[in-house]
């Protein structure tokens, strides 16, 4: 008797095994199937436009970083 409860816990850790397997093997492999959406492309916006001299033809200080 003690050999089939023996038996029956190998089995249910098999069994308990393969469910993770599968599980982890549908987490990698459904959104590959499914695919990843496409991300919406940005739209710009211009807030000024420099129209030349002396609008920003020649700054007078130096840029900082």
């Amino acid at each position: 008797m003690a050999n089939t409860v023996q038996h029956q816990g190998s089995i249910s850790t098999i069994c308990l095994r393969s469910a993770i397997a599968v599980l982890a093997s549908a987490f990698v492999v459904v959104p590959t199937i499914i695919g990843p959406q496409s991300a919406h492309a940005q739209t710009l916006k211009v807030l000024y436009a420099f129209s030349g001299s002396p609008d920003g033809a020649e700054p007078s200080t130096s840029l900082r970083f």
